[in-house]
């Protein structure tokens, strides 16, 4: 997963500070002290995750409190399914080409503003996929709409009239708290408003109205069913839109929501099949919680729900200190979330990243826990099948914990993949190949991890998957890079485990895990670096 938004440690700080003040600041008057004016204080590179942590802050100290009168926080002012549809400009995703044709369609009038914008709509990425026909009947689906201003596009507390794209004009979104009606975006052209609530059946929880004169296209709510009854595709696409909305900046369209009693904060990072968000429950009382949501685009693919559920079974039924826990797990918003106990540090290939390699003192800590872990899934009848430094998380206490059993299997199980699945550089050449993988597959791939960590390189590197393959069957333990420095005890270990033929691995088990030991040196020099 990739961070999102990252700062320095001395912006972090900085934060910090001004958390601490906003909660002094909020015991000694709590009506006087307003979230906003906070957040629009610090520099803008601040400002997301300021924005993210005195949300966390706000909602926690009005709890504790039970202060029932206050005016309206942030965390109650971020509608699910209009805030993030708001342009951002060069932040903008998927629709970011719709701006520029809207502008020149603006400039020539000759061109025809409605057509020339639904001809952008249609062949952005999002909806390039669906077929032809799904697309023509899209295009029918998609009628123009001018409207004056004051006119309601979508009304908080009601389902969506349908999904709305503004083509020219401008639209108000505001959300009524309390006593008060809060107005707080504006959303211009190549805006989309209407798609969240369409999708999932949710209530809008904002009013979008015109407040000048509108065109837009609107895809009507019972035209929409149709379409999707008859092409599946579309409400795919417009899965695949919400999920490159979401995720997309530490403080989304999700953040400040509670969703299934979980208060989503702020974005921690997105990956290929996911994105985490760090949340706080009343559940699991002052704690700091990982929620990992699957991107809405695989909803409608079988094996990656498959994996994901998968992951949530064996984490769940795994507990030990070097694996990652699963606290929970629930389906909402059409889609599959998990929750995990929050990580303080960064997985290992970013740390690798940024200290470059290690000594052996650490590397063999680092062994020690990962092997550990490791032995317990084995025991457990679990092979992880895609073990590699970005599914290791590291706490700033040291400590390892093993993740991501998406791709994991039961060991002896006959129903194999018909894709290879997991990453390249660490399979072990029977996974590349397609066949079964056992343990020491894990503990191959656990080898090519310590040659990467003590040389900062990877040991196989290419990436031609036929190359890749011939690699590692050329590959003899013997021709372990001897210029990368090491003990001869560590490479005599990491060449029994590279064997090409499974049966012909070792790897000793209770002398690595002897080795175990927090890393928090490492640590403390990795995360000041």
């Amino acid at each position: 997963m990739n961070p999102v938004n990252e700062l320095s440690p001395q912006e972090l700080a900085e934060v910090r500070d001004q958390c601490h003040a906003y909660e002094v600041a909020w015991h000694e008057s709590p009506q006087a002290t307003n979230l906003q004016t906070w957040v629009e204080r610090a520099p803008m590179k601040l400002r997301p995750r300021l924005f993210a942590e005195l949300l966390t802050l706000d909602s926690e100290l009005r709890t504790a409190q039970s202060y029932e009168d206050s005016g309206p926080s942030l965390s109650e002012l971020c509608p699910f399914d209009v805030a993030d549809s708001v342009s951002m400009g060069d932040e903008t995703l998927d629709f970011d080409s719709l701006d520029g044709i809207i502008e020149k369609a603006l400039q020539d009038q000759s061109l025809g503003v409605v057509d020339e914008a639904r001809r952008s709509l249609l062949n952005c990425p999002t909806l390039a996929g669906v077929s032809e026909q799904a697309a023509r009947a899209l295009n029918d689906g998609l009628q123009p709409l001018d409207a004056e201003p004051g006119t309601v596009l979508l009304k908080q507390g009601q389902p969506a009239a349908g999904l709305f794209v503004i083509v020219h004009g401008q639209v108000e979104v505001s959300k009524k708290v309390r006593s008060s009606e809060v107005r707080f975006a504006r959303c211009e052209a190549g805006s989309v408003v209407g798609e969240m609530s369409l999708l999932t059946g949710k209530r809008c929880t904002a009013t979008a109205t015109a407040i000048s004169p509108l065109v837009a296209l609107k895809l009507d709510v019972d035209r929409y069913k149709e379409l999707i009854q008859e092409f599946p595709e579309i409400e795919i696409a417009l899965s695949q839109l919400i999920s490159d909305r979401l995720g997309s900046r530490e403080v989304d369209a999700l953040c400040g929501r509670v969703i299934n009693g979980y208060r989503l904060s702020r974005c921690i990072s997105r990956g290929g099949m996911g994105v985490v968000y760090e949340c706080r429950s009343s559940k699991f009382p002052g704690r700091s919680l990982a929620l990992k949501m699957l991107r809405h685009e695989f909803i409608h693919e079988p094996s990656t729900i498959d994996n994901f559920e998968r992951e949530s079974t064996v984490l769940r039924a795994l507990s030990h200190p070097n694996i990652v826990t699963v606290l929970d797990a629930f389906i909402d918003y059409r889609t599959r979330f998990l929750v995990m106990p929050m990580c303080d540090g960064h997985d290992l290939s970013r740390l690798l990243r940024r200290h470059g390699r290690l000594d052996e003192e650490c590397v063999r800590c680092l062994l020690g826990q990962i092997t550990a872990g490791l032995e317990h899934a084995h025991q457990n009848q679990i092979v992880h099948l895609d073990l590699k430094p970005a599914n290791v998380l590291m706490s700033l206490d040291g400590n390892a914990a093993i993740a991501d059993f998406g791709l994991c299997n039961v060991i002896g199980a006959e129903e194999l993949s018909e894709t290879v699945m997991g990453t390249p550089a660490y399979m072990p050449p029977e996974q590349l190949r397609g066949d079964a993988v056992d343990p020491n597959g894990d503990w191959y791939a656990l080898a090519c991890m310590a040659y990467e960590m003590l040389s900062g390189k990877k040991l196989f590197d290419s990436r031609d998957w036929m190359k890749l393959l011939l690699q590692k069957e050329r590959f003899e333990p013997e021709q372990l890079p001897g210029d990368v420095e090491m003990s001869d005890e560590l490479r005599s270990i990491l060449r029994a485990a590279l064997h090409y033929d499974p049966a012909d691995r070792q790897w000793p088990t209770e002398d690595v895990k002897s080795w175990a030991r927090p890393i928090t040196r490492w640590m403390c020099d990795a995360v000041e670096g």
